[in-house]
């Protein structure tokens, strides 16, 4: 029973390590790459952006969705299992049970994001800029619809189904990074802005009736 208990507790405090150890390293992570970009007079999601690749599953793999099939770096795994006396298979499974906990936590910042563009923006604003932001929503869903169906066709000679469902794909923006970078820069209020952040919601809706539609 005492031989249980312990190796329980140390499986908590692993869990804990765990999920406090990958969020300290996203945060400084995006927070350095952050800095770098604001130093080079660039707009600071562009170093978080980074960040995630970095420490991604496209570079050394230290925060690593367990649906891509990537282990995590193995030094990585056996430096936590020694820190919290368990092997390194345990914190392997920990990492991808605890998963899900890091989802959540980045939906609530995205959520929270959008909640603040909603409370800098003016719904009188984005109605007067309506017909601007329509047509630049159209020609971003457009184009790249047709284009890159085209270009999939005639460079790469992939079927038409597989062609028209990337081109879709193509059609759909970010509103948070676009929210991010205008209200860093102080321009999510003017004209220019409301035009872009009406043109990316309703860019948005349309590239997924598109996506929809294809699928």
């Amino acid at each position: 029973m005492i031989l249980l208990f312990s190796n329980t507790h140390a499986v908590v405090e692993a869990t804990t390590l765990v999920v406090a150890g990958r969020f300290l390293l996203i945060l400084v992570a995006a927070r350095l790459l952050g800095e770098l970009m604001v130093r080079l007079q660039l707009p600071t999601i562009l170093g978080e952006l980074l960040a995630g690749v970095l420490i991604g599953v496209s570079g050394l793999h230290l925060v690593v969705p367990p649906e891509s099939g990537i282990s995590t770096a193995p030094w990585l795994l056996n430096l936590t299992g020694q820190l919290g006396e368990v092997s390194a298979a345990q914190i392997d499974q920990i990492s991808n049970s605890t998963y899900p906990f890091l989802q959540a936590v980045a939906s609530i910042g995205l959520y929270s994001l959008l909640f603040l563009t909603g409370l800098e923006s003016e719904l009188d604003e984005l109605i007067a800029v309506g017909i601007q932001a329509s047509s630049v929503a159209f020609a971003g869903v457009i184009l790249p619809f047709a284009l890159g169906t085209a270009g999939l066709m005639a460079l790469f000679h992939v079927d038409l189904v597989p062609a028209v469902f990337a081109g879709a794909s193509m059609t759909a923006t970010s509103i948070g990074i676009t929210a991010s970078v205008f209200g860093e820069l102080g321009m999510l209020r003017s004209r220019e802005g409301q035009i872009v952040i009406g043109a990316a919601v309703l860019d948005d809706i349309i590239g997924i009736v598109v996506l929809a539609v294809v699928v």
